[in-house]
């Protein structure tokens, strides 16, 4: 009886080798994760990590320039979403922008985040109730220097 990967006689050890152990983990755990999958679909999704795989690949040499059979990676692409519809791994969209409603609510948050703290009193020294300063009282003027001089008009 063969056991999963030592069927197979590869190093493992390879960056396609590592992508392919990651896609297959990425792609049973969409499914439910390795504990909940029969050995059919566990095949399965082993297979549609491989195309996958080979579409990227075919995908890195379009991106340095080199021909590729399109027909090919098209075909490829159509078997990966057949595959995946088989397995159950539906495309699920989901909407990452904010409605207006979300952004006027931001807004009012922090209107009103603004508003409490502006209606706060500032910390600091006690202030005194009639307008002086404890810590340093106005100046008073003195009398008797106002005395001798005269006031410019």
């Amino acid at each position: 009886m063969t056991v999963g990967s030592l069927f197979i006689a590869a190093d493992g050890r390879s960056p396609w080798a590592r992508r392919y152990r990651d896609m297959v983990g990425m792609l049973a755990n969409e499914a439910g994760g390795l504990e909940n999958l029969t050995e059919l679909r566990l095949s399965l999704i082993r297979r549609c990590a491989a195309l996958i795989l080979e579409c990227e690949k075919m995908e890195v040499q379009l991106a340095n320039g080199e021909e590729i059979d399109v027909d090919l990676l098209a075909r490829l692409s159509s078997h990966v979403r057949r595959i995946s519809e088989t397995i159950g791994l539906d495309r699920a969209v989901r909407d990452v922008t904010p409605t207006l409603a979300d952004i006027v609510a931001g807004y009012a948050a922090k209107a009103a985040a603004s508003a409490a703290t502006a209606s706060k009193p500032p910390e600091g020294p006690p202030v005194a109730t009639n307008g002086a300063s404890r810590a340093h009282p106005a100046p008073q003027p003195r009398s008797d220097a106002l005395a001798g001089e005269e006031t410019p008009e």
